[in-house]
């Protein structure tokens, strides 16, 4: 991915360090100043390179966190069972700070590709035609990583809901049922309050 982003600081070096197999050889008065200019050149080439990979390592990491967030817990604790409201209840808290950590997460992405962008461009509205290639590829990890994490979660929710758990021993506080349904002689059901 950096050798198509980075096409034209390559040609450059190459640029740069071609006299060095063409017109200079160890008679030539421009030694010096060729190794000065190529060596600044190569110091700066890795600088780039350095940063670019710095910045793809972080979005990354982002986008690894991303693709693993848990939205639903799924430890019972057995001493402590919830009943079947309070419980639906703290899921939906605890899955709606987790989707506000992963949106935190995802609004860190954009800015440092707009930093890629300021090194290898000098621009940084987002929109560099030169980078469609590299904002793409990103694009693509960070479908996945939610593809990822939705099926993943889907799969955590289904075990949760089809697994048999062992209820303690314990007296669990019990909430009246809002509504009896009873049968009738004729086989009709009826609602009673």
């Amino acid at each position: 991915m950096e050798v198509t982003l980075l096409q034209d600081h390559i040609f450059e070096l190459e640029r740069i360090m071609n006299p060095g197999f063409k017109r200079i050889n160890w008679y030539s008065l421009g030694i010096p100043d060729f190794v000065a200019r190529a060596s600044q050149e190569v110091t700066r080439f890795e600088a780039l390179m350095h940063q670019i990979k710095k910045n793809a390592h972080d979005i990354s990491e982002y986008i690894r966190s991303i693709a693993n967030a848990q939205l639903f817990k799924t430890e019972v604790d057995q001493e402590n069972l919830m009943d079947c409201r309070d419980y639906f209840s703290f899921l939906e808290d605890e899955r709606g700070a987790m989707v506000e950590k992963l949106i935190t997460k995802y609004r860190c992405i954009p800015p440092l590709l707009m930093k890629v962008e300021g090194l290898v461009v000098n621009t940084n509205n987002g929109k560099s035609p030169d980078l469609a290639q590299y904002y793409s590829h990103w694009e693509r990890k960070l479908f996945d990583a939610l593809v990822q994490c939705v099926a993943s979660n889907l799969d955590s929710f289904n075990f949760m809901l089809t697994t048999k758990v062992k209820v303690a021993s314990s007296p669990v506080n019990r909430i009246a049922p809002l509504f009896k349904l009873a049968v009738t002689q004729i086989g009709r059901a009826s609602c009673r309050e």
